[in-house]
C-alpha cells in the first residue's frame, strides 16, 4: 500500500514539477521555464524503455530574463518504475552522462564574463549497485555540485518547501 501512495505521489510530483520549481531552489518564483539543453551545447537523446515510453527527461532551469543570471540548474529526471511495476534502477553509465551533461553546461557558459554557477539535480527512484557508487562519489567532488535525489526525497522536500512558504506568506499577510 505504502508504493501505491508513494507511486500516486510521484505522478502528481512529475504533473506539478513542470509548473513550480520549488523542489530545485526557493528562489522557485524567479526560475524562468525549462529552457531546451540543446540551445547549450548539450547533446541530448531520450532514452526509451521496453514499453516505447521515455525514461528520462533533461532540462535546464534559468532565473527569469529580469534578474541576474547567477544559477543554472541543470535537472534529469529518471522514469520511477518499469512497465511491469518494478522499481527502475539508475545505472552508472546514466549517472556518469548526467555528470557530463552538467559540465558541457558549464563550459557553455564559461565563455560569459561572470559564469553562473551550474548545479545539477538528478531525480532517481533508485540506482543499481554501481550507480549508487558512481552517485555517492560525484556527490563528495567539490568540483561540480550535484545533488542525487529520490522520488519520495523530491516529494518531500518539495511539500516541506511549500509548507514554510505558505507560512512565511501568512506572517507576512498578518503584519499587513
Amino acid at each position: 500500500m505504502r508504493f501505491i501512495r508513494a507511486n500516486a505521489r510521484c505522478r502528481a510530483f512529475t504533473r506539478s514539477s513542470r509548473k513550480t520549481h520549488g523542489f530545485l531552489d526557493p528562489r522557485w518564483n524567479l526560475l524562468a521555464d525549462e529552457l531546451d539543453i540543446s540551445t547549450l551545447g548539450v547533446e541530448f537523446e531520450p532514452e526509451e524503455g521496453e514499453s516505447g515510453l521515455r525514461l528520462d527527461y533533461l532540462f535546464a532551469l534559468v532565473p527569469v530574463e529580469s534578474a541576474t543570471l547567477d544559477e543554472v540548474i541543470v535537472v534529469e529526471i529518471k522514469r520511477g518504475t518499469n512497465a511491469d511495476g518494478s522499481v527502475r534502477k539508475a545505472s552508472d553509465i546514466e549517472v556518469q552522462k548526467f555528470h557530463s551533461y552538467v559540465l558541457q553546461v558549464r563550459d557553455y557558459y564559461a565563455r560569459n564574463t561572470k559564469p553562473p554557477r551550474v548545479r545539477g539535480v538528478f531525480i532517481a527512484q533508485d540506482y543499481t549497485r554501481s550507480g549508487d557508487r558512481m552517485r555517492k562519489s560525484l556527490e563528495a567532488n567539490q568540483d561540480v555540485r550535484l545533488t542525487f535525489r529520490t522520488w519520495e526525497m523530491a516529494i518531500d522536500e518539495t511539500e516541506r518547501m511549500h509548507l514554510a512558504w505558505l507560512k512565511l506568506s501568512k506572517l507576512r499577510a498578518a503584519r499587513e
